[in-house]
């Protein structure tokens, strides 16, 4: 209707990417804590229901839950955190004491490599969903494949691809 508020539809899988950008981002730009609105999808009444729930109303996951879940974990009790936006790639590092996360991503629509120095001689990467498997650092440094953005909103792609978390041990 005129004068309400158009309406982003995004697929799933650029719901659960948008979750960890926006959390890694939030606490970047200095916010103690970040929400998430809404636990579930509400069926009634019809008319409403907005597909942005972490669970849906049978209580079943999006992927979007899966990503929560990445950020609890591996973003939690961090001492400090910086970012940096080289050319279209967003990287966000928390340093959480004996373990540093950095969350990488791209804002191309094309698949991109990234080089990160290291810390550690090897890594745990992490995907938006959770998945893991261990990195060995060639020389001193981590070549990550970070996936394009989808951008399902042609005319204005405000989510990246979806994130690659780099958990190493050290600060």
């Amino acid at each position: 209707p005129p004068g309400s508020l158009p309406r982003f539809r995004i697929s799933l899988e650029e719901q659960s990417t948008f979750v960890i950008q926006e959390f890694a981002l939030a606490f970047a730009a200095g916010a103690d804590r970040v929400e998430f609105c809404k636990l579930r999808t509400n069926p009634a009444p019809p008319e409403s229901i907005e597909p942005y729930g972490l669970l849906r109303a049978d209580d079943s996951r999006r992927p979007a839950f899966n990503a929560y879940k990445v950020v609890t974990t591996y973003l939690r009790d961090f001492r400090s955190v910086q970012w940096q936006h080289l050319a279209d790639v967003y990287a966000v590092t928390f340093d959480r004491g004996g373990t540093t996360t950095t969350v990488l991503w791209t804002m191309s629509r094309q698949p991109t490599r990234f080089t990160v120095n290291a810390i550690a001689p090897q890594a745990t990467l992490v995907d938006e969903q959770g998945n893991t498997r261990t990195l060995a650092a060639e020389g001193k440094t981590y070549t990550i494949e970070l996936p394009g953005a989808i951008c399902t909103q042609a005319d204005n792609c405000f989510i990246g691809g979806a994130p690659r978390l780099l958990v190493e041990a050290g600060s």
